[in-house]
């Protein structure tokens, strides 16, 4: 797979090496690059973290809400999710995000980064 060039690149690269539990995207690629081209990126605060020039990481944030946090499996371990996580926690008061329930490397991530579990879906 070629090096994200663009927020897009890497969302699409990201979902399709998630885990198995996590459902894959719905969207066809052309949607997802619409979608993040014309939707996210005009509305959201986006946050990238970048290793050798290509995309590593993304956070996009909506007021304390982290919408889009992504950064590909073959990227992770390398701070590429922590720094920028980092910073913008400390340029918010509270912050908060939703996960899958089955996508323990998630879950795992963000407790030691001082999240917390609040909730469950309703069954």
């Amino acid at each position: 797979m070629r090096p994200a060039r663009r927020p897009s690149d890497l969302w699409l690269e990201s979902c399709r090496r998630a885990p198995p539990k996590i459902p894959p995207a719905v969207h066809s690629d052309a949607d997802v690059r619409a979608l993040i081209r014309d939707l996210l990126l005009p509305s959201l605060e986006v946050w990238v973290a970048t290793e050798g020039g290509v995309l590593a990481g993304m956070i996009a944030l909506s007021e304390e809400w982290v919408e889009q946090p992504y950064v590909p499996p073959s990227r992770q371990r390398r701070g590429h999710g922590s720094l920028p996580l980092g910073l913008v926690q400390a340029s918010r008061g509270r912050l908060e995000l939703w996960t899958f329930e089955c996508n323990l490397g998630a879950r795992g991530f963000y407790g030691a980064d001082g999240f917390r579990q609040v909730g469950q879906p309703r069954s």
